[in-house]
């Protein structure tokens, strides 16, 4: 698994940015190399303090983008979606978290890819979706300018 240290997800993001930038870099290249994964989980765990707020919105419009490729009455395959799309949110998440810490991509890209993923085929479905946004029965209203 991930290295994780103790109280780094309970402490603040000062406290965070504070013990990062404090980090014993000790002499030779092992202690050097553990000093900067520290570092690292360090500011996995600030970016992670943002990014999982922001999950929370980009899942939200997700859900809103399954809803209108999926067929009515469907609830079974909605649900399969919806619980197969959030089984890859978490991988992408959990990778990119463990990349981060492991120093092969930058926390900021590790963290926030899962997001950025989500976000862009969120708004790509929304913007090839089938039927408009107007209840059934209604007229939609098109303004041209």
């Amino acid at each position: 698994g991930r290295p994780t240290a103790p109280g780094n997800r309970s402490m603040t993001i000062g406290e965070l940015r504070d013990a990062a930038r404090h980090v014993d870099v000790g002499y030779g290249d092992v202690a050097r190399s553990r000093a900067r994964s520290r570092a690292a989980l360090l500011e996995v765990e600030i970016q992670k303090k943002f990014a999982l707020p922001v999950a929370c919105l980009a899942l939200a419009l997700a859900g809103i983008a399954l809803a209108f490729r999926m067929p009515r009455g469907g609830m079974g395959l909605v649900i399969v979606a919806s619980l197969t799309f959030f089984g890859a949110y978490y991988n992408l998440i959990m990778t990119g978290e463990d990349l981060a810490v492991r120093l092969v991509v930058s926390p900021v890209v590790g963290v926030w890819a899962g997001n950025a993923f989500v976000l862009m085929v969120s708004l790509l479905a929304l913007l090839r979706r089938r039927e408009p946004l107007v209840p059934a029965g209604q007229e939609a209203v098109v303004v041209r300018g």
